[in-house]
C-alpha cells in the first residue's frame, strides 16, 4: 500500500487530497494544527507557524517510515497596505507559506521512496502582483522559485518536486469572497471560465503529480486556474 504525507490535511484543499488517497486505498498521515474530521486519517499534531519545532516533530513521527509522497496544502494571507503590513505579520505568512515547506520536504526527503513526488500548492498570485497582498504574493513567488531548486536538487534521489497554482477555490481561506458580491463579479471575469473553482478539481491536479503518469514533470508549476493567468482585460 502506498503511504502519502499531507501537511494541512484537516482543512480545505489539504483536506480533499487526504479524503481522496484514501480513497483510492492508499495510507495518509496529516500533519496539522487541528485534528482531520476523517478518522481513517493517521494525524500528528503540528504547528506550521513555528517552523523550528518541525524538523525534531516530524522525525520523531515518521522515524523509519517510508513514503510515496508528499503534499505541502498548508498556506494563509494578508489582507492590508503596504504601510499596514507589519514585519510581524510578514514573517507570519513566509513562516507557513514557506518556509515550514522548505523544512518539510529538507527533513522528509530521506524517508521518501525512489520516483515518489512532493506537491506544494501555490497560486496564480505566484506569477502575478496584487494590492494589499505584498507578503501573501511574494511568499508564492518564492514557493515556485523554491520548487524549481528542490527540483533540481533532489533529482539525483528520483524525487520529482512540482506546484500547482490555483485560481479562486471555494476554502476557508476564500470564505469572505463569496459574501461580497462585487468582489465575487471580478473575481468570475478574472477565470475566463466564469466561475470559482472547486477543492476537488485541485485535489485532481495533485494526485496526477503524485502519479506515475506524471512520471517525466519536475520542477514545473500545474496551474488550475480557469484560464485566470491567460487573460488580461483590455
Amino acid at each position: 500500500m502506498k503511504k502519502f504525507i499531507v501537511f494541512g490535511g484537516s482543512s480545505g484543499i489539504g483536506e480533499k487530497v487526504a479524503e481522496d488517497l484514501l480513497i483510492e486505498g492508499f495510507s495518509v498521515l496529516v500533519f496539522d494544527r487541528i485534528k482531520p474530521s476523517n478518522d481513517k486519517v493517521d494525524f500528528f499534531e503540528l504547528d506550521l507557524g513555528n517552523p523550528e519545532a518541525i524538523p525534531s516533530l516530524i522525525k520523531r513521527k515518521i522515524s523509519d517510515h517510508i513514503f510515496d509522497g508528499l503534499v505541502y496544502c498548508a498556506g494563509v494571507r494578508e489582507i492590508c497596505s503596504l504601510d499596514e503590513l507589519s514585519y510581524t505579520e510578514w514573517k507570519k505568512v513566509f513562516s507557513i507559506n514557506v518556509d515550514s515547506f522548505f523544512l518539510a520536504a529538507k527533513t522528509c526527503r530521506y524517508n521518501l521512496n525512489k520516483k515518489s513526488s512532493i506537491v506544494n500548492i501555490s497560486s496564480v498570485s505566484g506569477v502575478l502582483g496584487e494590492p494589499n497582498r505584498s507578503a501573501y504574493v511574494a511568499s508564492k513567488h518564492a514557493l515556485i522559485g523554491l520548487t524549481k531548486c528542490l527540483a533540481i536538487e533532489l533529482s539525483p534521489s528520483e524525487i520529482r518536486v512540482n506546484s500547482v497554482a490555483p485560481g479562486v477555490i471555494k476554502t476557508p481561506l476564500t470564505n469572505d469572497y463569496y459574501q461580497d458580491h462585487k468582489l465575487m463579479e471580478k473575481v468570475n471575469n478574472n477565470h475566463i471560465m466564469k466561475r470559482t473553482g472547486e477543492v476537488g478539481e485541485v485535489s485532481e491536479a495533485i494526485k496526477f503529480l503524485l502519479s506515475n503518469k506524471a512520471s517525466f514533470i519536475t520542477g514545473s508549476t500545474l496551474f488550475v486556474d480557469g484560464g485566470w493567468t491567460a487573460f488580461k482585460d483590455i
